[in-house]
């Protein structure tokens, strides 16, 4: 008991701030989807990208610093990511910390918290029957890269992925080929 209170004064304590030049995070409802869906077909003329993580798995947290690195070296590029964080482990109580959400500081990056995996749900249903090689738990997709082409837009549900897989970690340098393609 006194462990488990230990850890949840030292969640409540730190903050869930993100990165300077970013919006804050924005709490994915029914309510704010529509939101979401805005702020993607806002960028319909660069590449969207959308990660699917948890904020606690250490493998979706090295595989977010990957994707950090690829932005560095496409520093000029026309692109979009989408940051999705999910409650997917038991440790995942709630909102990434700002730690968390420093591993992605570049300010082309949108950071949401979706409590409710209705993210993750739309993009699965977008995918056409297509199946990432792994990551689902409980019904969820988690540590997932959907990206997108350019001219794409959200509707009801996620367009269909120009790339799809996972884990991120092990995807980023497929990510990393298709931006070299698309130089």
């Amino acid at each position: 008991v006194a462990v488990a209170l230990i850890l949840l004064v030292r969640y409540l304590a730190v903050g869930h701030k993100t990165p300077s030049g970013q919006p804050q995070l924005l709490a994915i409802t029914p309510q704010t989807l529509p939101q979401f869906a805005a702020e993607f077909n806002r960028s319909q003329k660069v590449e969207r990208v959308v990660l699917l993580m948890s904020p606690t798995c250490p493998v979706c947290l090295a595989g977010s610093s990957r994707v950090e690195a690829i932005l560095r070296r496409h520093p000029g590029d026309n692109i979009r990511i989408f940051a999705v964080w999910e409650p997917m482990l038991p440790t995942d109580w709630g909102r990434p910390s700002t730690d968390v959400m420093a591993r992605l500081s570049d300010p082309r990056v949108t950071q949401v918290w979706d409590r409710n995996h209705l993210i993750a749900g739309l993009v699965e249903k977008g995918a056409d029957g297509r199946q990432p090689a792994c990551c689902t738990r409980n019904g969820h997709w988690w540590d997932v890269i959907a990206a997108y082409p350019p001219g794409s837009k959200w509707t009801a549900v996620a367009p269909a992925p120009e790339l799809l897989n996972g884990t991120i970690v092990q995807t980023a340098s497929q990510l990393g080929a298709q931006l070299e393609r698309h130089s």
